[in-house]
């Protein structure tokens, strides 16, 4: 972090607005509060330990580096279980769903930890081999029941096979707490296939909320409120929450005056 201020500082120079006309602090100031924590966080824990990783962040950094570069990141030698990880990543990306699969089956001991799981549940989805994915993702998920991003690939598969209320079953326990965006569109999406146009609406809504689009989550939540098969009870809810979105997007619209 020391790093990277120290190097921001350096391409922007000393000159710009001053501080209190800025929406961040100085960059100087950020290189002093990243040494403060970097020596407190030494204190803490003891050198030792200071540059200590992790097997998740390893997976993390190369799913990143396979996102970023697919093209460069699918031609790299995969010697470990996250070297064969990232490449597969990067296989399925460039269209090449069908080398993933073979790469990661090769190993099925890597298959214990939840990010290969995941990936090659990914491939076999880009390849339509859409029940390979449910009979991998299903004991995934008792596996690691509160991940979303295992419940959210299974619901995605569930929707693609079929089994539309299954997937809501998977999904809606995760939307009453804490949540990405994309969790909120695939629900939506479950919730058409499954004729449940309210549910949709609502969860369209949330998405387009979370995106910064105050207009088009106003249209879906009266597109719900509207929905002759909605209950009473919750269109009292959808009309909160539109009254809610209402008053956000004004005090949007009056800060930006």
């Amino acid at each position: 972090m020391i790093r990277f201020f120290e190097r921001l500082q350096s391409r922007t120079g000393a000159g710009g607005p001053p501080e209190f006309l800025r929406t961040h602090p100085l960059t100087v100031e950020r290189i002093g509060d990243a040494h403060s924590f970097a020596a407190r966080y030494r204190a803490e824990r003891g050198r030792d330990k200071y540059r200590e990783t992790s097997r998740e962040f390893e997976f993390a950094k190369r799913r990143l580096e396979a996102l970023t570069d697919p093209r460069r990141a699918a031609t790299v030698k995969a010697r470990t279980a996250v070297g064969r990880y990232g490449r597969a990543v990067a296989l399925t990306r460039e269209g090449r769903a069908h080398e993933a699969v073979q790469l990661l089956e090769d190993d099925p001991k890597s298959l214990q930890d939840v990010a290969v799981g995941l990936a090659l549940a990914r491939a076999y989805l880009a390849r339509g081999a859409t029940r390979d994915a449910i009979r991998l993702l299903e004991p995934l998920s008792r596996l690691y029941p509160e991940r979303e991003s295992v419940a959210y690939r299974l619901g995605d598969a569930l929707v693609r096979a079929g089994r539309p209320d299954d997937a809501l079953n998977r999904l809606r326990p995760f939307a009453h707490g804490r949540h990405t965006p994309v969790l909120d569109r695939l629900i939506a999406r479950a919730a058409a296939a499954a004729g449940k146009a309210w549910l949709s609406h609502k969860h369209l809504a949330a998405y387009y909320q979370a995106n910064g689009r105050m207009q088009d989550a106003l249209e879906q939540l009266a597109l719900a409120e509207k929905d002759p098969e909605i209950s009473r009870p919750a269109r009292a809810l959808i009309r909160t929450e539109r009254e809610r979105v209402e008053q956000l997007r004004r005090e949007m619209e009056h800060g930006l005056e």
